[in-house]
């Protein structure tokens, strides 16, 4: 299967943060985005996506999901999970996150 803007984020137990068990669930909220970056040795693109969310609201950048969000190895995927727990976007670049906030919180693409 595919994933989709729109398709229900899927949950991913097991993951570990400051020693303690959570899931995704866990860390979506309704009162931000989440954006989740998925990357193999692309330490690069993940720090310009990083840096080109830092304009917005609480991004939380994690790896640990990639067979649920059925991410391949080898390349760059960027899921953005909106504030209903629903996928917003799947992109594969820091100039997708722009394009994706850009439209709602209108701030304009540099």
């Amino acid at each position: 299967g595919t994933l989709c803007a729109g398709d229900r984020a899927p949950e991913a137990p097991g993951l570990v943060i400051g020693g303690q068990d959570t899931s995704l669930f866990r860390l979506f909220t309704p009162s931000h985005h989440t954006v989740l970056i998925f990357a193999e040795f692309a330490e690069g693109d993940i720090r310009k996506a990083l840096d080109s969310s830092a304009k917005y609201p609480d991004a939380i950048v994690d790896g640990h999901a990639r067979h649920a969000y059925l991410v391949k190895g080898g390349s760059v995927t960027i899921v953005i999970v909106r504030l209903d727990g629903f996928i917003g976007a799947i992109v594969n670049d820091v100039d997708g996150i722009a394009r994706y906030f850009s439209k709602i919180f209108q701030i304009p693409v540099s």
